[in-house]
This record gives C-alpha cells, structure tokens and sequence, in this order.
C-alpha cells in the first residue's frame, strides 16, 4: 500500500506533491520528549558512536561496504571545519549529522557538484554542507530524530556559522520532501556518487536568509509550529546545546591529535584509505595549531609526507586596508594564519604583487602589518574562495596560531541559545 501510494504521488506534478506535503504535515508528539536532546560531539565515545552509526546505516543500503573499523570516515571527518551533531536519547546516541563549513579544503560535494558551488561562490556567499545524516533503526519512520537534528543545525549554520546557504547532496527520490519541508531548491541535474557505490544524488540549497524563513513560514497554512516547520524552525529548545558563540569564529573543531591518533592509527584502515593529499592536509591542520611532535607517529607511518605549509584559520575578522595615501577601505579577513590571510574588500580589488598595509584586531590584539597581494580571485571562485586576494604578510606573526588554536579550542563549552518563541507542543 505504501509503495502504490508513493508510485501515485510521483505521477503527479511537483507543485501538488510539494503543497500535499505541507498540508498534511505533523510533527510527531514525541518531538517534544524532554528525554531527546542535540549537542555537538565532543568526546571519543560520541564520536565513536556518531561514525558507527553512519557505518551501519550506508551498509544497511548498500552504499559502502562494511568496513574492519566499523566506522564510516573520510578526510572530512577530522577536518576543523567539520562539526558532528548527535542527538541522544537517554544519553545513547541515535541519530548523527556533520556540518562541514566551506573554507581552502571545499566541501565533499566539490567533486560531483562543482559548478554548483562555485556558482553561489562566484556570488559571495558563504557555504555549509549537511552530510552523514543517520538515525537508528527503531526512531525511524517518524521522522522524529531528523526534525530535531534539522531544526538544531539549521540554526547552528545562521547564528554560529554566519552562512548565506545550506547545501546537501540528497537522494532524488527525496527531493521533493525537503523543498516542501524547508524550501530547498534543486541545482543541476542528478548523477551517480562514485564514492557512494554510484548512489544517486541531486544537489539542493537553501536559503538562510530571514526572507526566506518568512516566506517558508507563510508556505505553511497553520500557525502551529507542530504543523509549520517554518515556525518549528523559530523556537527556543531547550534539549538544544550548542557550542559557546564567538562573533568572529566561524568553526567548531573538536579533534585534537589524540582523538585524531584513536581513530587513524588504531583503526589503520581509515589512515590508509586516505589519499596522500588528504593526509598530508589533516598533518598541516594539527601541527600548525599543536606542533610537529604531535603528528610524529603520523610521518612514521608514512615518512614520505611533511608537514610544508601552514593551515588557515577561518575566520571573520574586519580589516582596514591601505593601498596608498588615498586608497583605504575595509575589508574581512576570511582565513588567516601567521604567514597571511584570505581578504574580501570593498572597492576594487588590490593587483597582485600590490604592497598593502593592513590593520585588524584579534584575541585582544591589535595588529598593523605590511602585506603583499600574492593571487587575486575575481568571478572564478577558485580555491573555494568568493572574489578577494591572498595576502601574504613581510613578517609572520610570532605566537598567532598557538592563538588562533587556544580561541577556536576554548569554544567548547555548551550553551543554550535564546530564539524567538518558547518550546511548545501541537496542539
């Protein structure tokens, strides 16, 4: 019955499907069940039971095979930019999503759907992916565990990551459901993931910009956030714990070298998977914020690769830049580490080779620099980066990225976040 129902609903036009959807909407009494909550994964256990999850659910749908760990890992897992969310029931984890922030290592969906990015990139938008979505088997059907998730990182991604849109590679069959939900619009064409044992996939994006979440709102015909999931999306929850906010940290890492050595050294399977690339990027990221002797036993391992540049912070820091005596304009600071930054301006963009000077404050600091633009960006959207220049500094700043480690490593105690409404029930 299920499947002749579905088999009629994909007869008829998206624009119906789309509004039967709205309508028939209710979000499940035990949403409200104070024993769920959603937090970031900050611990090994959480981790370890996040990666599980994902493992036995793309194994369950035949879209990985089992692995000797048991965990389902990629370079993005161990990434800064990547934060893991779980939601729990009574302390157990039962559902899992990543949020992966767009910065110089991209998005995983990059590979099959550059264009699609680098079009909203080109616009100067700031980007987060929603990937390794999992929920246990027993809280399925519902969709219980997947609103909770969904109202949490939709709000993490406005108010903590400071994006413009959400992206997901989803399933096409799904399509429909998520532009009904959250007002998701389709980007390009379907094609098979490569990675995922040629799973289908089509691109998706939303907006997170208050008119959008006013006009989602309106879509919905009743003023119940049970049966609106615009308004769903508005209230305060409790159950909800996100990580300290910090106005210009645009990240929420949680892996040190030792979670890092837990899982690529004592499961060396997730090590060798990765591509020499792949590793020598995780070696740069954790020994530019915690020393070379912290990733000893990852260059023993592979003696080939060394540590040679280092990793760029993303942040959202505004600068003052002077290019002569009449030309100064402000500018942000996107990325940033001792050697250089990552800059947007207003204005025309600096040439390469142009000497600068910039001016920008950070961990109490203030900081006046002679600069030089190294590579200009402008309508090409290359190295994941929206139009700016590369700027490189005369002279590094001694002590900057055991700063920028302690600021964005200190953010980790959890907060609730105030909203606009109070958690309520459907009536």
């Amino acid at each position: 019955m299920k499947k002749m129902f579905h088999t009629m609903m994909s007869r008829l036009s998206e624009t119906y499907r789309i509004n039967h959807y709205r309508q028939m909407l209710v979000v499940p009494n035990e949403y409200f069940n104070s024993d769920f909550q959603v937090e970031i994964a900050t611990t090994q256990e959480d981790l370890q039971s996040a990666y599980t999850l994902l493992h036995d659910s793309y194994v369950g749908i035949r879209i990985i095979d089992p692995q000797p760990s048991g965990l389902r890992c990629n370079v993005f897992t161990f990434l800064p930019t990547t934060t893991v969310v779980v939601a729990k029931h009574n302390g157990r984890v039962i559902g899992t999503v990543s949020l992966i922030k767009d910065s110089n290592s991209g998005l995983p969906s990059d590979r099959e759907f550059p264009e699609e990015n680098n079009a909203l990139r080109r616009q100067g938008k700031s980007l987060v992916e929603i990937s390794a979505l999992a929920v246990a088997p027993e809280y399925r059907g519902k969709h219980t565990i997947t609103f909770l998730l969904t109202a949490f990182l939709y709000t993490h991604c406005r108010e903590y990551f400071a994006c413009d849109y959400m992206l997901a590679a989803v399933h096409p069959k799904t399509e429909t459901f998520y532009k009904a939900l959250m007002g998701f619009v389709k980007n390009g064409k379907p094609l098979d993931y490569s990675s995922l044992k040629g799973a289908a996939a089509i691109h998706v994006s939303m907006d997170l910009s208050e008119a959008h979440l006013e006009k989602l709102t309106n879509s919905f015909k009743s003023k119940d956030p049970a049966k609106n999931f615009g308004l769903l999306l508005q209230l305060s929850d409790k159950r909800f714990f996100h990580l300290t906010k910090k106005n210009d940290l645009q990240i929420s890492p949680v892996i040190t070298p030792n979670l890092l050595k837990f899982f690529c050294l004592q499961q060396k399977e997730i090590w060798s998977r990765l591509s020499s690339t792949e590793q020598q990027t995780l070696i740069q990221v954790y020994s530019t914020y915690f020393g070379m002797d912290s990733v000893k036993e990852f260059l023993q391992v592979n003696g080939e690769i060394a540590a040679t540049k280092q990793y760029r912070t993303p942040v959202h820091i505004n600068a003052l830049i002077t290019a002569d005596e009449q030309s100064k304009y402000f500018g942000r600071i996107l990325d940033l580490n001792s050697g250089g930054c990552f800059l947007i301006c207003t204005g025309e963009l600096p040439k390469p080779g142009q000497k600068i000077k910039i001016a920008f404050r950070f961990a109490n600091n203030e900081y006046r620099l002679q600069a030089q633009v190294v590579w200009q960006n402008q309508g090409q959207a290359i190295k994941h980066h929206p139009n700016g220049v590369g700027i490189q500094f005369d002279e590094k700043i001694e002590g900057l990225n055991q700063d920028l480690k302690e600021w964005i490593y200190n953010a980790l105690q959890p907060e609730n976040v105030p909203n606009h409404a109070e958690l309520q029930t459907g009536s």
